[in-house]
Parts: structure tokens; sequence; C-alpha cells
């Protein structure tokens, strides 16, 4: 325990059950609670009238994928659909949280768990990188930050905070692995991000 981490698909539907077990709710629905958005949804195969509204997707290539982008069984994992403007909202509510600014929609003390390391960051060593519950952790020029990413075929998504500050920088992008462009906006917007 605490030496080795693997994110698996089936790790969060373990969680998806256990969530819809405990509130006695079906999981799209928690989506509401959490994110208070009406942009946003888990759905697996969206109705096409829902589906129109959100941005199709491209491959790395830039030819358009079919049927606009690729839905996933596992709702947990693969079936959020949403926008920057929402899951920034989520982020900056779980960072209020967690500094004891807010009460809603979660307790400080289960928010700060969020941003509690389980594996620390090892400069220096080829995996360097950390782990909290819910983020990726590293350090730049001594100066810790957490991060999480997504992608999947036709989207590429990454964000980056430092929740004692409350800042974040969001990227969302309708293009698959485009990793270079949103690791430039990390390095152009680092500083302040961390100021």
């Amino acid at each position: 325990p605490g030496t080795d981490y693997k994110r698996a698909a089936e790790n969060a539907t373990a969680l998806q059950v256990a969530l819809e077990d405990a509130l006695k709710k079906p999981f799209p629905s928690l989506v509401e609670d959490v994110f208070g958005a009406t942009s946003s949804l888990y759905q697996a195969f969206p109705a096409s009238e829902t589906y129109i509204r959100f941005a199709k997707g491209f491959e790395e290539d830039g030819t358009p994928v079919p049927h606009g982008g690729r839905a996933y069984p596992e709702l947990a994992a693969s079936g959020l659909w949403t926008n920057a403007e929402d899951y920034a909202n989520f982020v900056r509510q779980l960072m209020a949280c967690a500094a004891g600014k807010t009460s809603t929609p979660w307790k400080p003390e289960t928010a700060a768990l969020a941003f509690e390391p389980f594996l620390p960051v090892r400069p220096g060593t080829e995996d360097s990188q950390g782990e909290a519950i819910c983020f990726g952790v590293d350090e730049r020029a001594g100066k810790r930050y957490y991060f999480r990413g997504g992608n999947t075929r036709g989207y590429y998504c990454q964000t980056w905070l430092v929740p004692e500050k409350g800042n974040a920088l969001v990227v969302f992008t309708n293009r698959q692995l485009c990793w270079k462009f949103t690791n430039e906006l990390r390095d152009t917007y680092f500083e302040e991000l961390t100021r």
C-alpha cells in the first residue's frame, strides 16, 4: 500500500455502483447534484437531440471523428459530457470547499481529501509525479500544483490547479491528443497560476 497506483475504468465503475447504492440515485442524476449544471450530463450514448449541443471531435490529423465522437459505456470513468465552463465551475467549488470557504456541495473535510497526496512527488525519479485522491501532483521550480487530464477519440483536455491559491487553468479541445497546445498554455500561464 502506498507504493504503486494505477488508474483503471474498473475502479471508477466500482465507485459508481457504491455511490448509487449509498445515495439511492442513478449515477447520471449525480452530475446535477455535483456540477449544478445544465450543460453537463453522464450518458454513454446521448440522445441525438442532446448530443448536438456538444462540440464534435476531430482526429489528431484534423479529420472529423465519425458521428462526431465516441461513446463509452463506463459512465463514471468515461461518460461525462461537459464543457470547460461547467468543469471550471466544479473545480472552483471543490477548491473553495477544501479551503473551508463554503460547505456546499461538500463538507470542507470531504473536499480536502481530493487534494490529499497518497503517493509523494519524487523529484529526480523516472516517474516523479505524485498522486492525490482526485489529481496528480507535481512540482516545478519548487511550486506544487495538481493536474488531471483526459482524452478520448476526438477530444483532449487538461486541468492544472493550485488549491491553496484558488487558481486553476482548464483547457478543453475537440481534437485528439492536442497535448502540445495545452502544455504551451500551461507553460505560458504557470507563473500566474502559482502566484
